[in-house]
């Protein structure tokens, strides 16, 4: 955060959840200890990655072909965020 050091929050995922369409989905937060006061920023970058290999059964890996993309090992994602206090 703001330059920071770069923390591992894989611990604070909460278990797995279904839908009832059967959609599975998860969700994660940290509280940066950081309250903003109005205008100012906090900067982070998300960064998600996998220790072996997923596919999402979604994304595929080009049109023409149609077959699945499948994610990892390693860094999937990765992009900028930025919060500006109200």
């Amino acid at each position: 955060m703001n330059g920071g050091a770069a923390l591992d929050i894989s611990g604070e995922y909460v278990p797995v959840s279904a839908t009832p369409g059967g959609t599975y989905f998860t969700r994660v937060a940290h509280d940066t200890g950081i309250t903003l006061g109005a205008g100012e920023r906090l900067t982070f970058n998300v960064v998600i990655s996998f220790s072996q290999r997923v596919l999402d059964g979604f994304t595929l890996a080009d049109e023409t072909s149609h077959r699945p993309l499948f994610f990892g090992p390693g860094v999937a994602f990765e992009f900028p965020c930025e919060v500006t206090g109200a």
